[in-house]
Formats: structure tokens, sequence, C-alpha cells
């Protein structure tokens, strides 16, 4: 019998592999409700793009920069003051943004904003 899908010994003990699976499912979330939204009523999907924000900021704080960069690619633009930033573009549409802010080489907190 051919095995269509198996885990690796490595993957059984290194848990990492869920939580990119994960944060990338979150990611997709975030994007996909932005393209529904437009056939959903305002409210639930402010409700749902706002549970769909906070999970997304949950699975980034306390992450590594290459690990980041392995689960969204490069960023659409770095922010290089007192404080490294990232900034991603997750709406196009509704231009919202995402600002990833640096400690070091770990993220410390994930900012959203929308154009005007």
């Amino acid at each position: 019998m051919e095995t269509v899908f198996s885990t690796s010994e490595s993957q059984h003990r290194d848990p990492a592999w869920i939580k990119q699976l994960v944060s990338g499912s979150i990611l997709a979330i975030v994007l996909i409700t932005g393209v529904l939204g437009k056939t959903k009523s305002a409210m639930r999907t402010s409700r749902i793009r706002a549970s769909a924000m906070r999970l997304l900021r949950d699975s980034i704080v306390g992450e590594g920069k290459q690990h980041i960069k392995a689960m969204l690619g490069p960023p659409r633009a770095l922010g290089n003051g007192k404080r490294a930033m990232w900034y991603y573009l997750l709406d196009n549409a509704e231009q919202i943004a995402m600002a990833i802010v640096f400690d070091d080489d770990h993220a410390r907190d994930v900012e959203f904003f929308q154009s005007p």
C-alpha cells in the first residue's frame, strides 16, 4: 500500500510546523474575510476581521524574523528608526496593512491600520 502522507519523526518532536500551519491559516482567514466582506454584513465582517487579526497578532508576537519571513515572505516595506518595523499589506481593496515591531530579532508587537 502506498503512503500518501506521512510525518517525519522530527515533526513529532518539534511542534514548530504546527505553529507555522496555524499562522498561515490565520493569514488566509484575514485575506479571505477582506474578499468575502463585500457579500456579508459589515458588522459580521468587522467581528470576523478583528478576531482574525487578534489571532494573527498572537501567532507573530515573540517569533523571530526568519520565522516570520518564512511564513509571510519578505516585507513590502521596512522601517528603520529607533525600532525596526516590517510592513505587510493585508487587504488591498480595504487598504489594511500590518506593521510588525521588532526588538532585536523577535517581534514585540503587531499593529494594524487602514488608509483613509
